[in-house]
């Protein structure tokens, strides 16, 4: 079973082929104001994550989530749910 700190691990990998940043990222991290990812890539990181974890993420969750942590809250939460089907 993946635990949160290796899907923070990932979705803060995936997010890097996304930006040109020296700044860490961390949990507090916005994903489009503090990394200036526009939409299109923001779509594009999801499917990432998204496929990474064997999940599917709705478009309300995706339009309500904001910060790196609040995404791997929702991985963390989708993966333990499918864990548990």
């Amino acid at each position: 079973m993946t635990d949160r700190n290796d899907i923070f691990k990932t979705i803060c990998t995936i997010l890097l082929e996304y930006v040109q940043t020296e700044k860490a990222i961390t949990a507090d991290t916005n994903i489009v104001a503090d990394l200036e990812i526009d939409s299109v890539d923001v779509f594009d990181m999801i499917m990432e994550v998204e496929d990474a974890h064997d999940i599917s993420i709705s478009m309300e969750i995706i339009s309500t989530t904001h910060t790196v942590g609040e995404l791997t809250d929702v991985v963390e939460r989708l993966v333990l749910d499918k864990s548990k089907a």
